[in-house]
């Protein structure tokens, strides 16, 4: 039986946008409702993703916070008119989806997403250093088609990354994108887009029903560690990358505390954490 929460509590209402919130309005008053929703098919989608947020957000709501200042901050980073500031932009739609989806219980979808983000990232970075505007266009329009696999080989051949690899190497014994055989999962880009793409694809108990335990949607603590780890590091990553092919790119305040060695020990596999560590001092100059 569902109940309401009590009216002191800030979640209890819905909000709704003016038209002046928008960036690009009429400025026009909202339509008054022309096809509404019956009350039993709304409540029927909504009640059980409500309950999970509520949950989430009554255990885990500095998680959650930082999450949403890390999205906020990666927009506010964003260099202009420049193929990594479009690349970073569409990234900021998948960390979006993500947190959204992680709040509502949805933890495979809240971690597929952030696949999305990696190979877009990738694959801008790759057009960003090798100057190949007339690529990232025709990807963009539809007319492209560069697998994850092509982009990291073609990385590992631009001057900047073969260097930054080499001495990665000698220092730590990892990279970013070495290939993965039986005995090694790949460079650290590499095996984070395999653990992305197996729930993706929701291998072997990594469906959305293994992580509940049951039907649902319901709060998992599993599934909102898994989906709050997989989040960091993948924009940890992401802004190295994005730092490497545009330099004057600045580090989020936010982000700086996820390059300490008590952060990297919580959210990255061992392999990558010294790894983590050594970039962040390469690229931006930095040892939390």
């Amino acid at each position: 039986m569902v109940r309401k929460l009590e009216a002191t509590d800030f979640r209890a209402r819905r909000m709704v946008l003016e038209p002046d919130d928008f960036a690009l309005s009429d400025g026009m008053p909202e339509r008054a409702p022309t096809d509404l929703i019956s009350s039993d098919v709304w409540h029927g989608i909504m009640d059980i993703v409500d309950d999970v947020a509520i949950s989430t957000t009554s255990h885990q709501g500095s998680r959650i916070e930082l999450l949403y200042d890390l999205w906020g901050e990666w927009l506010e980073i964003m260099p202009l008119c420049c193929i990594v500031g479009h690349g970073m932009l569409d990234c900021a739609d998948d960390f979006a989806a993500s947190i959204v989806s992680l709040v509502h219980g949805f933890y495979r979808q809240a971690v597929g997403a952030l696949r999305s983000a990696l190979e877009t990232m990738m694959f801008a970075c790759l057009c960003q250093l090798t100057s190949d505007e007339k690529l990232w266009n025709a990807w963009e329009a539809g007319k492209e088609e560069v697998s994850f696999i092509q982009i990291r080989h073609k990385l590992r051949q631009v001057g900047e990354i073969r260097s930054l690899e080499d001495r990665a190497h000698d220092k730590t014994g990892r990279t970013m994108f070495a290939d993965k055989n039986r005995s090694d999962p790949g460079g650290w880009a590499t095996s984070l887009h395999s653990h992305l793409s197996n729930f993706v694809h929701a291998r072997g108990n990594l469906t959305n029903g293994r992580m509940w335990g049951s039907n649902g949607p319901i709060y998992s603590a599993w599934g909102m560690k898994t989906g709050y780890h997989s989040y960091l590091e993948t924009y940890v990553l992401l802004l190295l990358l994005a730092k490497i092919a545009h330099p004057s790119l600045c580090t989020p305040y936010k982000a700086q505390v996820l390059f300490t060695y008590d952060s990297r020990r919580r959210y990255l596999r061992q392999p990558d954490r010294k790894l983590c560590g050594f970039l962040n001092r390469e690229v931006f100059n930095s040892d939390p």
